[in-house]
């Protein structure tokens, strides 16, 4: 039976003055952890962790749609092509706060943590050209699991287990997208580093004296990856009315990977090494991502009005790490629906009538099967894209809440409410004023 490490409640006051720390700090240095206090996310253990979304404040306000979603004063990491139809220097940041409550059928607790989730920048290089720099998390381990089984040897003895996984991997891009009339192409090019550890506990509760043991392993990522897409953008006879056809692909790649470990033999009441029963250090090997890839579609009207939709595949069954697969991994699809509505986009002088309101749904198959039960993943988002009064900017706000897990054979359920707060700042760049 699996149980979770339980962690102290923090008040929203706090978490606030959290997440304006943080963000001082990230601009100060990028490369920062941007974990205030890492959220206990049970799945997170399988493969490289909870692979985080690419998409901004915008698209997780409308279920994660991005294959089609393109927009001249908003970046869409999600599809390339959409890069090339931005009309303004863009620059995008998101703050991200995450409450996650875990239940199995006898044990509940509630977790939360607050981090810096992207920060990118955008601009048109020409009418047919935009370009888009940014960095963001790629993956990352949050869990604290506590497991009590019987031994294999006897059905009396006890054997606690403990697990432990901290660490993110980062991406930083730089992508880029061009039109030739109807249709954009584009591409990203990423480079994800980091580093996550894991260790691993076993000892005896019941006997005094016993010794225990565990095992720690560090593993560093760094490598190149890339991903393409295509936008097809029909306008109708009426030209405020769209149709955006699109398609996205991430081919399967290697990162480079080196790891360091070793088991070692502790006391349980102080928890300190006697010896190392086994050890190794800095081996090289290759982290295999699978094939990833999207198509969508959306309707819409200028600045007034659309619905979005898409469909994802992603073979995670091909994934290896040293050439190891994990059969915990399972091939995943991923349908997202999402609306966008903005009642009058040029009263400015009426909040309401010019703020944009989002909503969209999410459902994952899952990528994971453990004990031969799928853990499927759904959500449900609601977003307010509020204008900034003199300046063409908007803070976009995106709720989102779901669930992912069963309490089926011993299981986890997470249902998880995320918050999203995004700030896009456009400004004019490269024009060069007329006087007349």
């Amino acid at each position: 039976m699996f149980v979770f490490q339980k962690h102290s409640k923090s008040n929203t006051l706090l978490l606030f003055s959290y997440l304006l720390l943080f963000f001082i700090g990230f601009c100060i240095s990028p490369t920062l952890s941007a974990q205030i206090k890492l959220v206990n996310s049970p799945y997170s253990r399988v493969g490289l962790g909870t692979m985080h979304p690419t998409q901004f404040a915008i698209q997780r306000s409308m279920g994660g749609v991005s294959v089609p979603y393109n927009s001249a004063a908003a970046i869409n990491y999600g599809n390339p092509a959409s890069y090339s139809q931005l009309k303004l220097m863009t620059m995008e940041v998101g703050l991200q706060g995450n409450g996650s409550w875990l239940s199995t059928t006898t044990e509940q607790s509630m977790t939360g943590s607050g981090m810096i989730n992207y920060l990118a920048l955008a601009f048109p290089c020409a009418k047919w050209w935009g370009s888009s720099v940014g960095l963001l998390p790629y993956s990352s381990l949050q869990y604290d699991l506590y497991a009590q089984r019987y031994s294999t040897y006897t059905d009396t003895l006890l054997t606690d287990h403990r697990f432990i996984g901290r660490g993110t991997l980062y991406q930083v891009y730089w992508g880029n997208g061009f039109k030739i009339k109807n249709l954009s192409l584009g591409l990203n090019a990423a480079y994800v580093f980091g580093e996550q550890d894991r260790l691993s506990q076993s000892y005896f509760p019941t006997i005094i004296g016993a010794y225990g043991n565990q095992k720690t392993e560090a593993l560093q990522v760094n490598g190149l990856l890339w991903n393409v897409g295509a936008q097809y953008d029909q306008k109708f006879k009426d030209k405020d009315f769209h149709l955006v056809l699109g398609a996205t692909a991430e081919l399967a790649q290697n990162l480079s990977a080196t790891r360091d470990g070793k088991w070692e033999r502790y006391i349980q009441s102080s928890g300190s090494a006697i010896d190392s029963i086994y050890q190794y250090e800095e081996v090289s090997g290759k982290v295999r991502l699978p094939l990833r890839w999207g198509i969508g579609a959306a309707l819409k009207r200028d600045n007034h009005w659309q619905v979005a939709t898409d469909y994802r595949r992603e073979n995670w069954a091909d994934y290896r790490i040293f050439d190891a697969p994990d059969s915990t991994l399972v091939n995943n699809n991923v349908i997202a629906i999402g609306v966008e509505y903005t009642p009058d986009y040029r009263a400015i002088t009426k909040f309401w009538q010019s703020a944009t309101y989002r909503g969209g749904f999410r459902y994952n198959t899952g990528r994971i099967n453990i004990s031969e039960t799928g853990i499927k993943d759904w959500s449900v988002s609601l977003g307010l894209g509020m204008p900034l009064r003199k300046v063409n900017s908007r803070i976009n706000i995106g709720f989102e809440m779901g669930q992912q897990g069963t309490t089926s054979n011993q299981l986890i359920t997470e249902t998880f409410f995320i918050t999203t707060f995004g700030f896009t700042l456009n400004d004019r760049w490269f024009v060069k004023p007329k006087y007349d």
